[in-house]
């Protein structure tokens, strides 16, 4: 095994469920950047990023359905909303 390791990106694509668990992971292919994280020599690594952002947990989007004209005070925020889409 490799005792060291160069600088190396790992890019993965998260699914996120409702109550903002991951989901899954998937490696992303398609950029330049994220090039290396792909590499058949690199697979423990794109592993352990796998393993370690499987326990991240997220705050749980919303949809905010605001009445037609009005506009919320913090878009963040989903007070004063006529609707709540989980």
């Amino acid at each position: 095994p490799r005792s060291e390791l160069a600088p190396t990106t790992v890019c993965l694509q998260l699914v996120i469920d409702a109550q903002g668990r991951v989901e899954r992971s998937l490696p992303v292919q398609d950029r330049d950047e994220c090039a290396a994280g792909n590499a058949p020599e690199n697979a423990p690594l794109l592993q352990s990023a796998q393993d370690a952002v499987a326990a991240w947990q997220y705050v749980p989007a919303a949809v905010c359905h605001f009445a037609e004209g009005k506009v919320p005070a913090d878009r963040g925020d989903c007070k004063g909303a006529a609707r709540i889409e989980p």
